[in-house]
């Protein structure tokens, strides 16, 4: 007797405590994919990135994304025929969030007709991107002159801007202005975020690049934090 309970002792001993308490340092992101509609989209790609966690919507537009570090995450929804949609969550260890996901359909295409304007996207017009650029300030990138760069990842765009300096360091990317004395905002589709780490290039529908504090537009200023701006408007 005394022998079998320092066997179950000892095995006691080799188990993890996580696992004896059943914690998790990972969370879980859940959801529905569907139209504007509420019909359910089958097939639809949910990634973090282009290394992290994936999953395709079922029949019902459900999936589940797991082991996904704590903190705040991007999770990008795409589907051929739909605009694309980004989420950034902030996700607390051992979560688990359900999320509603509602893609807007792409237009249907019309016969081809011959124009000598340049495209433009609906979705940068809406938001102000060809408005400002008309009035001189700034650097600006639609989406056709950055897939004329034949660019792999979002990176690759950003060190074709003037005037800023992008370095790679762990995985991670800073950006700053060319002389190394601003840490520019970053604007993702209105939405001040951390980093640039993350966002596929392909989703990116427009950039804007202000790299003096004179150039940013107002309602991109933040107290204490004006000295330039890098807008990315997403499809």
């Amino acid at each position: 007797m005394f022998a079998r309970r320092m066997l179950v002792a000892a095995l006691t001993l080799t188990i993890p405590m996580s696992a004896l308490h059943g914690q998790d340092t990972t969370a879980t992101v859940t959801g529905r994919v569907s139209d504007s509609a509420g019909v359910a989209i089958v097939g639809a790609q949910v990634f973090v990135n282009r290394v992290g966690p994936r999953s395709l919507s079922d029949s019902s537009g459900r999936f589940r994304l797991v082991g996904l570090a704590a903190g705040a995450r991007m999770i990008v929804v795409r589907r051929v025929g739909y605009h694309s949609a980004t989420l950034t969550l902030s996700l607390a260890r051992g979560e688990t969030r359900d999320v509603t996901v509602r893609l807007a359909a792409l237009p249907v295409p019309l016969d081809t007709i011959v124009s000598e304007a340049q495209a433009t996207s609906e979705n940068l017009r809406r938001n102000g991107f060809y408005a400002r650029r008309r009035l001189g300030f700034g650097y600006f990138l639609s989406r056709d002159e950055i897939e004329r760069m034949r660019p792999v990842t979002l990176t690759d765009v950003l060190r074709r801007l003037p005037f800023l300096h992008v370095s790679e360091h762990l995985g991670r990317t800073s950006v700053v202005t060319q002389d190394r004395t601003c840490r520019p905002v970053l604007y993702l589709d209105r939405m001040p975020v951390a980093d640039v780490d993350g966002i596929p290039v392909e989703i990116v529908d427009g950039l804007e690049w202000y790299r003096h504090a004179t150039e940013v537009p107002v309602e991109f200023v933040r107290p204490g934090a004006a000295c330039a701006a890098l807008l990315i408007w997403t499809r």
